[in-house]
């Protein structure tokens, strides 16, 4: 039995994906940019976010 594929995060939360990035989204993308191997516990006790948070927020970066 074949799996549906899900549909992307686009499509399932489209008022999620920023139409710009805010501080906390330029800061993430800038730790990346110094350490992509960088934890996502580190990033959330640095930004002062939640682990879930920070997911939330890669996850969406990721989609646009």
């Amino acid at each position: 039995m074949k799996k549906e594929a899900q549909p992307s995060f686009k499509k399932r939360f489209p008022f999620a994906v920023p139409k710009e990035f805010d501080k906390t989204d330029r800061k993430i993308i800038a730790f990346l940019q110094q350490n992509a191997r960088i934890s996502i516990s580190e990033l959330s006790s640095t930004l002062h976010i939640s682990k879930a948070g920070v997911l939330y927020r890669l996850k969406r970066l990721n989609e646009t």
